[in-house]
């Protein structure tokens, strides 16, 4: 298992066509080279075919960890490298599509897909960041992505002196510890 468990998350409509699509590779990892967008087309054409003749909801597809189900007609994908815990990432694939329900109003369509495509992103970017699975259960990824901003961020309250700024680093790396430590549990 590692930190980068998700390769990508892919939503196809009904026929096989992209919805939305987002694939993500570690940024150390330079050995693997990103797929194209034709690469990406083809994977996600035979992938359709695959899941559409079958009823389960994880499956090996071209050496991937596939977990899947169904909205109301579009399919949400998530796709992982072979070694992922399934029961782990299905879950994390409930909570996004549990968020994107209770976002949507059960209304998962195509056309409402597309018409709160901003929602669809954000409730991803909450859950998965550059591979790296942050939040499953669907009542915070719902509520991160309704939460408005309490103020306007200001340039004139920051302490640029060197206290201010050995605070501002010890708060990012107890943020980062805090992080690093939910996704170790």
């Amino acid at each position: 298992m590692s930190l980068y468990s998700v390769t990508a998350l892919l939503i196809l409509d009904h026929t096989g066509k992209r919805i939305f699509a987002k694939y993500y590779s570690p940024p150390h990892d330079t050995e693997v080279p990103k797929l194209t967008l034709a690469e990406q087309l083809k994977f996600e054409k035979g992938l359709f075919e695959k899941t559409s003749r079958q009823n389960n909801d994880i499956l090996i597809y071209d050496n991937e960890l596939v977990v899947y189900k169904a909205l109301m007609g579009p399919k949400i994908y998530m796709v992982c490298p072979p070694e992922e815990n399934e029961a782990m990432m299905f879950q994390a694939l409930m909570g996004i599509r549990d968020a994107l329900d209770v976002l949507l109003e059960s209304q998962t369509d195509r056309d409402a897909l597309m018409a709160n495509y901003d929602r669809v992103t954000i409730t991803i970017d909450e859950s998965i960041d550059n591979g790296i699975l942050l939040e499953s259960e669907f009542n915070v990824i719902s509520s991160r992505v309704t939460q408005e901003a309490n103020e306007e961020p200001s340039l004139q309250n920051i302490d640029f002196t060197e206290k201010g700024l050995r605070s501002m680093f010890g708060f990012a790396r107890e943020k980062l510890s805090q992080v690093v430590k939910q996704q170790l549990t």
